[in-house]
């Protein structure tokens, strides 16, 4: 009888997955009009331990903000040196702003089958000295066959930026 509810389970769930990445704003400098070719992204979702979403997220955030001409440097928290790994990266590469993205509560579950994470966002502009951005993002998932946790991450992320102004007035958020 036991087996019979296992395999009713995992048959829903194969049928009824459900992946969402919402994005709000939480602050908007206005004000801030400088142009963005360089970026970097200290931070990402996967936050070492989620490793199976990497090269989504990393190939969707290359690829939205290519389309807006900024090329992106991606860092992660995993190293003991972080700081001094990321002040060395900010004198190498001399971006225009620095995305630094941190878990404000870790995956509830961080299996590919059931994963609920938020993300605070900082958009700090490097030559300014100013952030010029603050957002929360959300990424719930159960199980969808085919979905891209980490682009669907990476997408909601550009479009929320592009949406609020921050990328360039030629730059629009993806469908």
């Amino acid at each position: 009888m036991r087996a019979r509810y296992v395999a009713l389970g995992a048959v829903v769930m194969l049928l009824s997955g459900c992946v969402r990445s919402e994005n709000h704003t939480v602050m908007v400098d206005h004000g801030f009009h400088e142009t963005i070719r360089q970026i970097v992204v200290y931070g990402s979702p996967d936050q070492s331990h989620m490793r199976w979403i990497r090269g989504g997220y990393d190939q969707a955030m290359r690829q939205d903000f290519a389309q807006c001409g900024i090329s992106l440097t991606l860092m992660r928290h995993e190293d003991g040196d972080e700081i001094d790994r990321l002040q060395q990266t900010i004198e190498i590469v001399r971006p225009d702003v620095l995305l630094m993205m941190a878990p404000v509560n870790a995956p509830r579950d961080n299996t590919m089958f059931d994963v609920h994470g938020e993300y605070k966002l900082t958009l700090f502009s490097v030559k300014e000295h100013r952030f010029v951005w603050r957002g929360r993002q959300k990424l719930s998932a159960i199980y969808e066959p085919g979905a891209d946790l980490g682009a669907r991450f990476a997408r909601t992320l550009f479009n929320r930026l592009a949406g609020d102004g921050l990328l360039g007035a030629g730059c629009h958020p993806s469908p």
